[in-house]
């Protein structure tokens, strides 16, 4: 649409203003302007001696590439022909779609390998901009992408050196994510542009040029114009119809959003998102207006309504199946609010009741929320405070803030809670007696291969507790960690804790140490290569590097501190056992899971007070 005709397309529905961006049908003059664009777009092959030239010239620069080249191209090269003229016969069309095939499939256009350097040819006319991104040597490279535009009227008018330094910085910014932080060579036609970076009085607009192409490391290469004729021919084609090129999606553009399609309709824009009843991941508790639905058989309808809280209220009603999308419709109706934001719970959960609500309720004035799963109550302060006791004082051996959140808040609710644990953990004496504040330096980011599975990458190191030595192990992956006692500081105990670990979990595919001679003599060398596993040892004095390990060290230590504040008398060897059960039933901070959990595949169904340290201990 022209700017100025877009208001003359407004229209005004209970949803709120729009106007059309897009020449739409209905206005009297879309038929025409719709047809044109059709018949230029349907119009076929035109006679054009000088096109089928520059395209065959384009399929030449390749031609290595392509086997039996001169047999495929025979129907377009004998139309070069002095007198004779272009037959569009079967032979022709069909040679001339099988060269566009071959310019754009295997072996011809390639994934890029980002390990090799690119190549950016250019190349400029007064008819278009042409480039071609391309890898291998220059001359025998094969083309990852094309990409050309026609100059608009001021362009038109630059010289030849700002025309191809033009096609320069256009193509650089259409192919940056390709070129970007990479070494890279600009092949050019224009010779002048090799020194384009050292002239020493250029024009305003070359500088400015400059200054955009100085965020990128290449180098400009000339090649003869004869010879470059992947790029020149996509600068040589003249567009002669500007409607063609104006449908013609711009991949420089974002994308368009993926969004179900049931709820598109002809007039969304960004000021008038898509009407829908959203689905939260938040639990029905969490909200003041609570409607909880129960479909059941054919029976008489109970509705109750109560106050889990001061300022919360919940619906309780059971419809019936047999009518249900009538009647589902009509208890909606009567127990929400019009304007009042209401969550609503549907059980048992089923995706058809579902898309019944989205049906009838996405259009409406109703601020309706549908909420996936319901948590249990807890209204008595007592009892917020013994379940915050319990899990905190339990199994989990005190762990922290958002470990201790993430786990009652994905069973309990009641309003303030995280408040309420911060309060309650802040004020823990033994937290304060044990731990200590924790302020890393943030290192420098460094690319680390991630683990895809549990026991691919394996951390192991070894440290002291109570003149005790321990070999420990913790996998990337899941976070899960393990101690083993060592006899003594040899070889021979460290693989022989790594042979038992490995029973019980299989053997790792990289092991991660420092270089200590523990882990760097040759036997532990010959262990890892008889059992093709990667070893990678740490740079010397960078405990960081290894920091996976270190960081469960801190954390053992920790819960070894709290259980040694409660049993003064055990020896650490007694102790360790817990402190490692308690890191492995906390929540990680970096998963947000256990690692049990993600070891076991479940979620431990015991309560966290079931295990009393002190009878074990006792035991013993």
């Amino acid at each position: 649409m022209n700017p100025a005709d877009i208001p003359k397309t407004a229209f005004n529905v209970e949803h709120g203003h729009f106007e059309f961006l897009r020449v739409p049908m209905g206005l009297k003059n879309s038929p025409s302007t719709f047809q044109r664009v059709m018949d230029n777009v349907l119009r076929g092959l035109q006679n054009d001696y000088q096109g089928d030239k520059q395209f065959l010239g384009l399929l030449g620069y390749y031609r290595k590439f392509i086997p039996d080249f001169a047999r495929i191209t025979k129907p377009m090269t004998k139309c070069l022909k002095k007198g004779t003229k272009i037959t569009f016969d079967s032979n022709y069309t069909n040679c001339f779609e099988n060269c566009k095939t071959l310019l754009t499939n295997d072996p011809i256009l390639k994934y890029p390998d980002f390990d090799k350097d690119f190549i950016l040819t250019t190349d400029a006319s007064n008819f278009a901009i042409g480039a071609v991104l391309s890898q291998g040597t220059i001359g025998s490279d094969k083309p990852i992408a094309y990409a050309s535009r026609t100059p608009n009227e001021s362009e038109i008018n630059y010289s030849t050196i700002e025309k191809e330094l033009l096609a320069i910085v256009w193509a650089t910014k259409y192919f940056r994510p390709y070129i970007f932080g990479r070494k890279f060579k600009i092949v050019t036609d224009h010779k002048p542009l090799q020194w384009v970076m050292n002239l020493k009085e250029p024009n305003s607009r070359l500088t400015r040029w400059r200054l955009k192409l100085s965020e990128y490391d290449f180098t400009v290469v000339y090649k003869n114009g004869k010879n470059n004729t992947n790029a020149d021919a996509l600068s040589r084609v003249e567009i002669c119809n500007e409607e063609v090129s104006s449908i013609i999606a711009n991949p420089t553009e974002q994308p368009p959003s993926l969004c179900n399609s049931e709820t598109l309709t002809a007039h969304t824009s960004d000021e008038n998102p898509i009407l829908e009843v959203p689905i939260t991941d938040d639990p029905l508790n969490k909200f003041h207006r609570q409607l909880c639905l129960t479909i059941v058989g054919d029976m008489k309808k109970r509705v109750t309504t109560t106050k889990p809280f001061d300022t919360h209220t919940r619906t309780s009603a059971q419809i019936s199946s047999s009518n249900l999308e009538e009647d589902l419709g009509n208890a909606i109706k009567e127990y929400i609010q019009p304007n009042v934001k209401t969550a609503l719970l549907i059980t048992p959960p089923l995706a058809m009741y579902n898309k019944i609500i989205q049906k009838n309720f996405r259009s409406s004035s109703m601020n309706l929320v549908l909420a996936k799963k319901e948590l249990e109550n807890v209204k008595e302060f007592l009892k917020q405070q013994d379940i915050i006791r319990q899990y905190h004082e339990g199994k989990t051996n005190h762990r922290g803030i958002n470990e201790c959140y993430l786990a009652l808040s994905a069973k309990y609710y009641w309003p303030k809670m995280r408040d309420q644990k911060t309060k309650f953990i802040n004020d823990c004496t033994i937290c304060g007696q044990a731990k200590y504040d924790r302020n890393p330096v943030r290192p420098l980011l460094q690319l680390v291969p991630p683990a895809t599975r549990p026991f691919e990458i394996v951390h192991m190191d070894s440290f002291t507790a109570q003149n005790e030595k321990y070999v420990t192990f913790i996998d990337v992956f899941s976070k899960y960690g393990q101690a083993y006692l060592l006899r003594d500081g040899t070889a021979v105990s460290v693989i022989q804790a790594l042979l038992t670990f490995s029973t019980h979990h299989n053997l790792p595919l990289t092991i991660i140490t420092d270089r200590g001679t523990e882990f760097t003599n040759q036997m532990f060398s010959e262990f890892c290569k008889v059992h093709k596993i990667i070893h990678h040892k740490t740079m010397a004095h960078s405990p960081n590097a290894n920091g996976n390990i270190e960081r469960f060290h801190s954390t053992i230590l920790e819960h070894l501190r709290i259980l040694k504040l409660q049993h003064r008398d055990e020896p650490v060897i007694n102790l360790m056992p817990y402190a490692i059960l308690a890191y492995n039933s906390s929540v990680h901070s970096f998963t947000k899971c256990k690692p049990y959990d993600l070891i076991l595949g479940h979620t431990d169904p015991r309560d966290p007070t079931d295990i009393d340290i002190t009878a074990h201990l006792l035991q013993q």
